[in-house]
């Protein structure tokens, strides 16, 4: 029904959000399933494991790889909540960052941008999930602000599936910044010898 009604996956979202936050107040301790991670997604794993990391396992591991493009791009903005709202609860108190949802949150951020990427480039998402995946990579980056090193790692990972290219006198030629460089000296020691 959210293919009909985008609005619905949002609230579904924040639903999913206040779920798993919901049950990890300030120093709850969880019991995890004994077992190791599995390589692959299981339900009986995810069904073991409490409410805030089995929504982000459930939806990195299994709705993120689903074959249907429409299952795969509702994950957009539900990740979007979820992040939104570990930002915003920090932003207000960073006693906030020692709850379980927000550290789960800021453990998994790496995969949690690279879906948002991964979503962003993916020529079947629409606008909802284009524009959920632009505003969950800046709540990213704000959580990131809490470790400088973070910080870094995740401009360079934007900037690397983005491309660090510039555009040669408004053609299609793509270069890399090395490139760039490398044809603007020799520009510029084709320039001086001619004088």
């Amino acid at each position: 029904s959210y293919r009909k009604d985008q609005e619905i996956i949002l609230t579904v979202g924040e639903a999913l959000a206040l779920y798993a936050d919901a049950y990890s107040p300030n120093g709850a301790q969880w019991t995890m399933p004994l077992q190791p991670r599995p390589t692959l997604f299981e339900t009986a794993y995810a069904n073991d494991l409490p409410p805030h990391v089995q929504i982000i396992y459930t939806l990195l591991h299994s709705e993120m790889k689903a074959n249907s493009p429409h299952k795969r791009t509702a994950c957009a903005p539900v990740l979007l909540a979820l992040v939104a709202r570990a930002t915003t609860i920090v932003r207000k108190d960073a006693l906030h960052l020692q709850r379980a949802f927000t550290q789960e949150i800021v453990n998994n951020l790496v995969d949690i941008q690279m879906a948002f990427l991964l979503l962003l480039s993916d020529p079947k998402s629409k606008q909802l999930a284009r524009e959920s995946c632009c505003i969950g990579l800046s709540a990213c980056y704000s959580l990131s602000l809490l470790d400088s090193k973070e910080t870094m790692e995740l401009n360079e990972r934007v900037l690397k599936a983005f491309g660090q290219t510039s555009n040669h006198g408004g053609s299609a030629l793509m270069e890399s910044r090395a490139q760039n460089a490398q044809r603007r000296m020799e520009n510029q020691a084709d320039g001086s010898a001619s004088v």
